[in-house]
């Protein structure tokens, strides 16, 4: 302990990496742990509550972002982009989904109404990685001038398939949880996101300052999971004390 803040810095082993995407061809992630029968209903409470706070940091050489060869350069501003591998300046790797996998048995949690959004844009799926609640609404929008396939591809909730053109919208639901769930285009083969869906609001993915932050979790002990579509996942347990931060580090190992 120093400062108030609990740290526990720990380099995570390598899992295997066939260079393939995820979606089976990585080790599976830690499965997001059932809701006890008699779980009582979460309430924010700072008082017994902390926070776990860290960085994923990379490991080796960081891979060149591959520009994409696409057939809509008429339809957006920008360059396609493989997002699948995108290391920051400082080191970090950005779109990891950071997740409590155990610890909240006993525990419910209501889904947000609030839709998280899921944008079509220069061809391409915006954000590329992004975290979802079992049963929070998902709003899928097409802000391109072309049109778009939204194929989604979910083994514990029902899959979805629909086309969308110009200016278009679809809410689905993913109403069981699952790290992680592939969404593609079956038009624009070249365009992927992964949806990580549990059934509690802590979890992240990393940004470009490869940070992630998990708040409002009840003193106890959890185990805390990080999963990249390339190198696969990683888990770290950690102690959380009511009003003391915890800091925690994945690391991932390129080749």
């Amino acid at each position: 302990m120093r400062t108030g803040i609990s740290m526990l810095f720990v380099c995570c082993l390598t899992a295997c990496d066939d260079g393939k995407p995820a979606g089976g061809n990585t080790t599976p992630a830690d499965k997001p742990e059932a809701t006890a029968t008699d779980a009582k209903p979460y309430k924010r409470d700072p008082a017994t509550q902390g926070t776990v706070t860290g960085r994923v940091l990379f490991s080796g050489q960081a891979p060149a972002v591959r520009t994409l060869a696409v057939n809509c350069e008429g339809s957006h501003q920008r360059e396609a982009r493989d997002e699948s591998v995108l290391v920051n300046g400082n080191g970090t790797l950005r779109n990891v989904f950071v997740y409590v996998s155990k610890g909240t048995r006993g525990w419910k949690f209501e889904p947000p109404a609030d839709a998280v959004v899921l944008d079509q844009k220069d061809c391409a799926y915006v954000p590329h990685v992004f975290g979802i609640q079992a049963g929070q609404p998902l709003l899928i929008k097409n802000s391109d001038p072309t049109m778009h396939n939204v194929h989604g591809l979910p083994t514990e909730s029902d899959p979805f398939n629909k086309m969308q053109q110009a200016g278009g919208s679809d809410t689905v639901i993913l109403a069981r949880s699952e790290v992680m769930v592939q969404i593609k285009c079956d038009v624009h083969g070249w365009m992927g996101a992964w949806a990580g869906v549990v059934n509690h609001p802590f979890h992240d993915v990393t940004g470009d300052d490869g940070a992630f932050e998990l708040a409002g979790l009840p003193a106890g002990d959890y185990t805390i999971a990080a999963y990249h579509e390339k190198f696969g996942p990683r888990k770290l347990e950690v102690k959380v004390e009511a009003g003391a931060p915890a800091a925690i580090e994945f690391t991932f190992e390129g080749k």
